[in-house]
């Protein structure tokens, strides 16, 4: 990317986010929120051909979408909930609450995504996994963006 180069949405965000947390010292809320933000705008500007429905409206119908159209299979829909009520208290409350729960937020390279059973009211959120997680999603929107530009 250089100045006064078009450039999506997506690549912005992504490269954003990622500029914040590899920063020194890094910028792990505005990181986090960034890629947060990228998942939902992800699901309200594409889906998959086979979706039944298009491009969702609505922020919580926006992020539920793009991790059920294009999100690791192995998180569940309790699992999408959670990472948009994450969103949501990185937004609104600087991260601490969100819809009645506590987070506490870890960096470990083998921790879960998320962890609601250790801590009895508190879920663990491992930010290493979320960047993951995004920029997995992201990785397999580029294969099928190549896959489909290769059939046309």
């Amino acid at each position: 990317w250089s100045l006064g180069q078009p450039t999506s949405f997506l690549e912005a965000a992504v490269r954003d986010a990622r500029t914040a947390v590899g920063a020194s010292p890094p910028a792990l809320w505005l990181g986090t929120l960034a890629y947060l933000i990228a998942v939902e705008q992800i699901g309200k500007t594409l889906c998959l051909r086979k979706a039944p429905h298009g491009p969702a409206s609505g922020d919580k119908a926006s992020f539920l979408a793009a991790c059920n159209d294009f999100g690791d299979s192995a998180h569940s829909e309790p699992d999408h909930r959670r990472l948009y009520d994450v969103r949501c208290a990185l937004a609104h409350k600087f991260g601490l609450t969100g819809n009645n729960q506590q987070f506490v937020y870890t960096r470990s390279d083998t921790a879960p995504l998320l962890d609601a059973t250790t801590t009895p009211g508190k879920t663990r959120v491992n930010l290493v996994a979320l960047w993951k997680y995004v920029d997995d999603m992201v990785a397999g929107i580029r294969v099928l963006h190549a896959l489909a530009t290769s059939r046309s």
